[in-house]
């Protein structure tokens, strides 16, 4: 019998479902309430004093407003985050880990834990060297789980990783044809052949509209309804008309891709930011592990 504290994490991407009433039944309070309930069945006594909630996002982790006794939780951050900047609670558990103030750490889904099962062997490694039981969704984890576990990790991982790459590999397949991909900007329609776009309908409409000399507002009420992706109809916003007037501008002086790698920019630098933040997390997990003896291995 010893005391025991909890692990928990909520990845950004499922506080963006669970505001949407999509949750997956992984909420900091579900996990909490497991991992209470498994503690108190196997004999241990919740370490109160210990625990520490985190707010997290790419670029900081605040304390959490709510706060567990027992539990070490990040709420928000990417789902790949292992390190002590986007893992804030998992870097201080490590830390009171080593400082021996437990002998239990209990997560109630293996994927709360990590999705990567070389993550959690290593980890694993980690507080068995400090002498600290791991029970993973109820089952206290030994050496020969482990082969059980990371079975588990890769199925999951490999199936995202499997989808991602047939994915990736149709889209460049189609974009290596010429073929627009994606919805057509409002006011424009795919050609014949989906390699490009010409004006639909409705464009036409609000050009003519345009060209007669009426506003921006006569244009609105006149043009008729558009339809929305769930197939509703209703009239375009004044801003709504002015995008359609923009594109159709850009379609005419045959500048329309350039505008569009314009307009990526954003997302092409957020994706720079990612791949940056991935690769200091990498190096923050290593340094926090690799410092325990017995513990560092090559990541495959």
């Amino acid at each position: 019998m010893g005391r025991f504290v909890g692990l928990a994490r909520v990845s950004q991407e499922e506080r963006k479902k669970m505001a949407k009433g999509k949750s997956m039944g992984h909420s900091i309070e579900t996990q909490v309430a497991f991992i209470r309930r498994v503690g108190e069945s196997l004999g241990h006594t919740l370490a109160e004093d210990l625990g520490v909630g985190y707010a997290v996002r790419l670029t900081r982790a605040e304390l959490h407003e709510q706060q567990y006794p027992g539990i070490y939780f990040d709420d928000g951050g990417p789902g790949w985050a292992m390190g002590s900047r986007l893992r804030p609670a998992l870097s201080r558990l490590i830390d009171d880990a080593k400082a021996k103030r437990f002998d239990v750490v209990i997560v109630a889904y293996q994927d709360r834990l990590s999705r990567l099962p070389e993550d959690i062997k290593k980890l694993y490694r980690a507080l068995k060297t400090l002498g600290i039981a791991l029970v993973l969704e109820g089952r206290l984890i030994d050496d020969k789980d482990l082969l059980a576990v990371g079975i588990k990790a890769e199925v999951s991982e490999e199936a995202v990783r499997s989808i991602r790459l047939k994915t990736k590999d149709t889209l460049d397949s189609l974009r290596e044809k010429g073929i627009q991909l994606g919805k057509p900007p409002v006011g424009l329609q795919f050609d014949e052949k989906r390699t490009g776009y010409e004006p639909s309908p409705m464009g036409e409409r609000i050009k003519r509209l345009r060209d007669s000399g009426r506003s921006i507002e006569e244009i609105r009420k006149t043009a008729g309804m558009y339809e929305m992706k769930d197939g509703s109809k209703r009239l375009l916003s004044s801003s709504g008309v002015r995008r359609v007037l923009r594109n159709l501008d850009w379609l005419e002086r045959g500048t329309l891709a350039e505008n569009f790698a314009r307009l990526r920019e954003p997302v092409t630098a957020k994706l720079a930011e990612y791949a940056a933040a991935a690769e200091q997390d990498r190096h923050e997990f290593d340094a926090m592990l690799d410092a325990i003896p017995g513990v560092r291995y090559e990541f495959k």
